[in-house]
C-alpha cells in the first residue's frame, strides 16, 4: 500500500526496528535497513472457481488461525512495543500477538466498504459486512481508520469502539509532483483540448 511505503521508513528514521509479517508470496517482499520480512503460509491461495460465499466461509478464519499463531511466534521472539495489524484481516493476529507479549495493539483499517451501510436490514448487512464487524469486536487497543468517503468512524463506534480508541485519518496524496513544470499548452495540445476549453482534472480511484 503507498500509505506503508510512506510510513515505514519514518517508523525506521526514528529509530524504530520494524518486522513485517506477511503471507508467502511469488513477489517477495524487498526488506530495507531496519525492516525485516517474515512470512507464514499464504491460506489466502482459494481457488478462484469457487463461489465467492465459499472462498469467504474458508479465508477469514483460516487467515486468523494460521496468522495469529505465526504472530505470536514471531512476538515472542522479538518481543515488541506494538503490534499493527492492516484491515481485517490482521485484528485477530494482531491481538494474539500482542496479548502475548504484553505490547500494545492497533488495527489499522483503509476503508469498510460496504459495512458503511448501516441503514440496511440486518442480515443484508451481515452478508456483506461479518468479516469487518468481527474485526470491531476484537478487544484491540486503538484502530486508526481511514477517511475514505465509508464512514469508519461511525460503522466503529456502531458495534463498539468508543471514540477514544480511533484515530480518524483524512486520505492524503504525494506531492513530489507538485513542484514539477506544468506545460499547460502542450497538455492541451496532445489531448486535442481547445486553448479556451475549460478543463476538470478529479484525482480519484474507479471504486
Amino acid at each position: 500500500m503507498s500509505d506503508e511505503s510512506q510510513m515505514l521508513p519514518r517508523l525506521i528514521a526514528h529509530g524504530y526496528e520494524v518486522h513485517m509479517l506477511v503471507p508467502e508470496d511469488d513477489e517477495v517482499m524487498e526488506p530495507m535497513p531496519g525492516m525485516f520480512v517474515h512470512t507464514f503460509s499464504n491460506v489466502l491461495r482459494v481457488p478462484s472457481w469457487l463461489p465467492a460465499p465459499i472462498q469467504r466461509l474458508w479465508l477469514l478464519p483460516a487467515f486468523w488461525t494460521v496468522g495469529a499463531s505465526a504472530a505470536v511466534r514471531l512476538a515472542r521472539r522479538i518481543q515488541p512495543r506494538l503490534v499493527l495489524g492492516f484491515s481485517h484481516y490482521g485484528a485477530w493476529p494482531a491481538w494474539r500477538a500482542a496479548r502475548a507479549t504484553g505490547a500494545a495493539s492497533i488495527l489499522k483499517l483503509f476503508g469498510v466498504m460496504h459495512a458503511m451501510r448501516l441503514e440496511w436490514p440486518l442480515p443484508r448487512y451481515l452478508y456483506h459486512s461479518l468479516e469487518g464487524v468481527l474485526a470491531f469486536k476484537v478487544p484491540l487497543d486503538h484502530f486508526i481508520l481511514l477517511n475514505d468517503g465509508t464512514r469508519g468512524n461511525e460503522v466503529a463506534q456502531r458495534w463498539g469502539v468508543g471514540p477514544e480508541r480511533i484515530t480518524w485519518l483524512p486520505n492524503g496524496i504525494d506531492l513530489q509532483w507538485a513542484h514539477e513544470p506544468l506545460q499547460g499548452a502542450e497538455r492541451r495540445r496532445l489531448h486535442g483540448v481547445g486553448s479556451d476549453d475549460v478543463v476538470v482534472l478529479s484525482l480519484s480511484r474507479l471504486v
